[in-house]
């Protein structure tokens, strides 16, 4: 996702970007590079998952008229 985001707000190609992962305890890295192949496929999984969130049913409250007083997200998920 970090690559995706970055090819995506900047002029870098997906080609010209790697994410790489520092080990600190054995000062050894590895590096995983991106591809414009990868990016594509990404948008479409992400547009996937948004296409479905979009159309999914979402629940409706056992009592309309009372705030969830547990769920910590109870005041904005109703709204």
């Amino acid at each position: 996702m970090y690559l995706f985001v970055l090819a995506e707000t900047s002029a870098l190609p997906p080609a010209a970007l790697d994410f790489t992962y520092w080990f600190t305890a054995t000062g050894e890295s590895v590096a995983i590079p991106y591809s414009e192949p990868q990016h594509q496929q990404t948008r479409r999984d992400l547009g996937d998952r948004l296409r479905a969130l979009q159309h999914k049913a979402r629940p409706t409250r056992t009592q309309p008229d009372r705030v969830c007083e547990r769920c910590p997200y109870g005041d904005r998920c109703w709204s």
